[in-house]
């Protein structure tokens, strides 16, 4: 599933793509409505059409209302998704059902040595960096 956001449908059609080329063709690419607060349809679909694994091409958001919806069914579909689901905010929203998501990401930037005394000042801070801090302030810097 996509949201039809450049992101999400970017990222839906470049797994489509890869998977079609190592002999994987998928059973479901639709585009989902985003920004509503259940998705309980959806996932009742994807239920009743057997799917095993949901790649998911979108926000946290939808992700983790997603994989609620499924797990509040007792449908364990594997939820696949990109790095936007790389945040707290997916596991606050998801909860317990956000346990064995898995989502593709580059390296953690946190546990690169180069990095190590500005995650301390952002700690010293009270502030945790998520997945997209150091990213940022690294293309802050550029730019200063």
């Amino acid at each position: 599933l996509h949201d039809n956001t450049t992101y999400g449908k970017g990222l839906a059609d470049e797994t489509r793509k890869q998977l079609n080329k190592r002999g994987t063709t998928e059973s479901i690419y639709e585009a989902y409505a985003p920004g509503k607060d259940d998705y309980s349809a959806e996932i009742a679909s994807l239920q009743a059409a057997d799917i095993a694994v949901l790649y998911l091409g979108g926000y946290h958001t939808e992700a983790a209302l997603m994989v609620r919806a499924a797990r509040d069914r007792g449908y364990p579909v594997q939820l696949i998704s990109g790095d936007d689901t790389a945040t707290e905010a997916f596991g606050l929203i998801a909860g317990s059902a956000a346990e064995g998501t898995l989502f593709t990401f580059v390296p953690d930037p946190r546990r690169n040595s180069e990095a190590a005394d500005v995650v301390e000042r952002f700690r010293a801070e009270n502030f945790e960096p998520d997945s997209w801090t150091l990213h940022s302030y690294g293309a802050a810097q550029t730019w200063a």
